[in-house]
């Protein structure tokens, strides 16, 4: 019952939040109508004509009415359905940065498990780990690094191939819905679009200039992982990788 109640109450408050000029000209209205009626019997100031006096109020509380109408024709055909639709809308939009966090958070892992350099990326990649990515043949890297999944074995370029091409069009289906997203995913959304790599990763895989992009793009991928997190409100888990073999200095 209680959280019914809370249901219904957030609703109200969103519905203020969203029409509160719409509520505030109702209010007035309604003070409007009520002071008409109450004034009826009191008597006209001034000289003026009782029936002209009368056919001014009549036509003002007709036109008060009128708005009231309307206004109940506008939250049940046009406010209750847009809010219904667009409900369901974030709902498929947080269910899509989800699968994007479990994409992007892969991709990362791969590529830190694979060159095995330390990095805690709780606030970002340091600089020092892009220009160490820089020195590394990444790819010949990722290659060596085994993957055993259900599907068989494989290795860590494949699954990253993978993962880009999923990134893709997780990126494709938030087309639709970027008239519903509020100003942090859209933000997200346009730092994905300024990640060139997973675009690449499936093209050409000896290409020079890939393994350059790659490791120039892999602090944005870190960073729209860690945004993903924060558009979703869920726990952080950030990119952290610990070896004795290798750090960065």
């Amino acid at each position: 019952m209680f959280e019914a109640f809370k249901g219904v109450f957030s609703e109200l408050k969103y519905y203020h939040h969203d029409n509160f000029l719409v509520n505030y000209l109702l209010l007035l209205v309604t003070f409007i109508i009520i002071l008409v009626q109450t004034s009826q019997s009191m008597p006209v100031l001034f000289g003026w004509n009782v029936a002209t006096v009368n056919f001014y109020l009549e036509v003002l509380v007709n036109l008060c009415i009128g708005y009231i109408v309307s206004t109940i024709f506008y939250v049940l055909v046009v406010y209750y359905p847009h809010r219904k639709r667009a409900k369901l809308v974030n709902i498929r939009v947080r269910i899509i940065f989800s699968r994007l966090q479990t994409r992007l958070k892969s991709f990362s892992n791969l590529i830190v498990s694979s060159v095995n350099l330390d990095i805690d990326a709780s606030r970002g990649v340091p600089p020092s780990y892009t220009e160490a990515l820089g020195k590394l043949d990444i790819f010949a890297l990722l290659e060596a690094e085994e993957i055993v999944d259900p599907w068989g074995c494989s290795n860590a370029l494949e699954h990253i191939v993978r993962d880009s091409s999923e990134i893709i069009s997780y990126k494709l289906a938030l087309v639709h819905y970027l008239a519903f997203m509020d100003v942090a995913e859209l933000k997200l959304y346009a730092d994905l679009e300024d990640i060139f790599i997973f675009e690449n990763m499936g093209k050409l895989d000896k290409w020079p200039p890939k393994e350059y992009l790659l490791a120039q793009d892999f602090q944005y991928v870190v960073d729209a992982y860690n945004d993903c997190q924060n558009v979703l409100n869920t726990n952080k888990y950030p990119i952290v990788w610990e070896t004795k073999e290798h750090s960065i200095e």
